[in-house]
């Protein structure tokens, strides 16, 4: 794989870790956000805010890492996935890293949203001499600079109609992304 890439899952999974660790309070934080997640008709995205310490952190890692990864929450309904974690810190310059970010996502979506993988590599190889066979010789064309790699490898392989049909019958799928303070 990517070392870059290896080092930032390895980072996000050790931040959870950390933020976690004696996790008390906030419950109904937590409990809200998973309502949410596993409504159907619930927004696309959430918003969190609050003081600084106020734990919104705390509450979302511990979401996350109460979920297996790909996670499935732990009420034994099963009908939500976080699909894709990513935390930021300004004090590990890579997880602020846009490129970087997007090759993660890329990454666990490609492991957890069904036919993401096939969309995805079908759709970069529709005009290219040289096929790429796999999501991680992709990622080696996610590139700085490409202000449309948000877009290119992650929306249109999102609503391809393999995908959404797909998703369909499936449980529901999510992203999380803890930067509120960054």
């Amino acid at each position: 794989g990517d070392p870059a890439l290896d080092d930032l899952n390895a980072h996000t999974l050790s931040e959870i870790d950390k933020r976690t660790k004696g996790f008390t309070g906030r419950e109904w934080l937590v409990k809200r956000l998973a309502v949410w997640l596993h409504d159907p008709k619930g927004a696309a995205a959430r918003v969190i805010v609050g003081d600084p310490g106020a734990g919104k952190s705390a509450a979302v890692m511990h979401l996350m890492k109460n979920q297996p990864n790909p996670g499935l929450l732990d009420d034994g309904r099963g009908d939500c996935i976080i699909a894709v974690r990513h935390v930021c810190d300004y004090q590990y310059a890579d997880s602020l890293d846009v490129t970087l970010f997007v090759k993660s996502a890329v990454w666990q979506l490609s492991q957890s949203v069904p036919g993401f993988k096939e969309a995805l590599l079908e759709d970069f190889n529709k005009d290219r001499v040289e096929k790429v066979d796999s999501v991680a010789g992709l990622l080696q064309h996610i590139c700085d600079g490409n202000g449309r790699a948000f877009e290119d490898f992650i929306l249109t392989p999102l609503n391809d109609s393999r995908v959404t049909a797909a998703m369909a019958s499936k449980a529901r799928r999510g992203g999380i992304v803890d930067a509120f303070d960054e």
